[in-house]
């Protein structure tokens, strides 16, 4: 009877070590970046169950919002403009600076984690209107989502290593409606 006790009792140890680590590992993938206004003071323009609606929208290209209702909370970008790779240690600006109407988010794929990945949003007269900072674990996707700025106006985006860390960034993409 000992011997079952003692087995038992290993075997739920070992089971406790090995999935601990994935559970958090799992959280800190479903960490929501944070969003800063032209303030620099932290906003909640989502739940976490409407971003990641919004994310699983971005990468499987709309797929879920032609198949249901979820347009409600999010819409399909008209344009797609794809950017490259990059590395920096202080800031680079998407398209050199390029200006998008009415966009609705910046991806990113990212190479290394960095700490303080983010992505500083200015409206087409130069003036911050905000900014989407990463958390350094997670996934390497990442998206900014910036349908919560106000419509009918345009925006640029710079890519910001907050720490002066390397961020090395593979490839991202903005979705915007003209």
């Amino acid at each position: 009877m000992k011997k079952i006790f003692l087995t038992l009792s290993t075997v739920f140890i070992a089971a406790i070590i090995v999935y601990m680590p994935q559970s958090a590992k799992a959280s800190e993938d479903f960490e929501l970046p944070r969003f800063y206004n032209a303030d620099n003071q932290e906003i909640f323009p989502y739940n976490q169950k409407e971003y990641a609606e919004k994310v699983n929208a971005i990468f499987n290209g709309g797929e879920d919002l032609k198949s249901n209702l979820l347009s409600t909370v999010y819409s399909i970008p008209k344009y797609y403009d794809d950017f490259g790779p990059g590395s920096f240690t202080n800031f680079v600006w998407i398209r050199k600076g390029k200006l998008y109407k009415n966009p609705l988010y910046v991806n990113v794929e990212r190479i290394n984690r960095t700490t303080g990945l983010a992505i500083y949003y200015y409206n087409s007269g130069n003036s911050y209107e905000g900014k989407t900072v990463f958390p350094k674990y997670g996934n390497i996707w990442h998206a900014a989502t910036v349908d919560y700025l106000p419509r009918g106006k345009s925006y640029k985006f710079k890519l910001v290593s907050e720490s002066g860390e390397l961020a090395q960034v593979k490839q991202g993409e903005v979705g915007y409606n003209n």
